[in-house]
């Protein structure tokens, strides 16, 4: 257990996101952020982290937008985002999309890239989940 608390210790100063520490060591993202909970003496509160705990408690924010700024204080951002093999130029013209925070309820769920962080079309929905244009593509598909 030792040696894997180092090990995640030195991927996290290279700048490796939770959820990349979790790919290459094999667990899930919400074990590698448990352990690093459990283990405040290895892994303290940054001053970014800090700095957020202390706005959250200035202001009222709802659970989605607290989760929002934790996670992009912990994940810094990747590499461009890459569109899925069967994208159509509808798809190209909605990015740069909406990210699964920014989503809401009435805003289309189809998502435009593929790996994470995934991005959402956003357009406002037809049917239950999807746009008219991803509507058709879903039923054309089955």
């Amino acid at each position: 257990m030792i040696s894997t608390i180092e090990t995640i210790k030195e991927m996290r100063d290279k700048g490796k996101s939770i959820r990349e520490i979790a790919r290459i060591i094999g667990k899930s993202a919400g074990s590698i952020s448990g352990l690093m909970s459990r283990n405040r003496d290895v892994f303290p509160i940054t001053d970014t982290q800090m700095s957020m705990l202390k706005e959250v408690g200035r202001q009222k924010k709802s659970s989605n937008a607290i989760r929002k700024m934790f996670h992009e204080a912990l994940n810094p951002p990747g590499p461009p985002h890459k569109l899925k093999e069967n994208a159509k130029e509808y798809d190209a013209s909605r990015l740069p999309g909406f990210t699964l925070w920014e989503l809401e309820k009435k805003q289309c769920h189809w998502p435009l890239n593929e790996g994470g962080p995934f991005l959402f079309c956003g357009e406002v929905k037809a049917g239950k989940n999807y746009c008219q244009i991803h509507q058709e593509r879903a039923w054309r598909a089955a």
